[in-house]
């Protein structure tokens, strides 16, 4: 199932499941005013520092940073 994935997506499950879960993060930054803690604890990571980092991963920069960066 996942080589026809990848084959119909250009690329895999697990990078398709981050991106989404990228995206599910953006959103829950702009749409309402959480907390970074509250968000982690949404998305089932330990802390703020691995949302951190999983976010920087993906976008190059912290989501403290991209919710300034797109609400000024």
């Amino acid at each position: 199932m996942s080589e026809f994935f990848k084959r119909q997506t250009s690329e895999s499950i697990q990078q398709y499941i981050y991106s989404y879960r990228i995206k599910l993060i953006e959103n829950s930054l702009l749409a309402a005013n959480f907390r970074l803690t509250e968000i982690a604890n949404e998305f089932g990571l330990p802390d703020v520092s691995h949302l951190n980092k999983l976010f920087k991963k993906h976008k190059h920069m912290s989501p403290s940073e991209y919710r300034k960066s797109v609400i000024s």
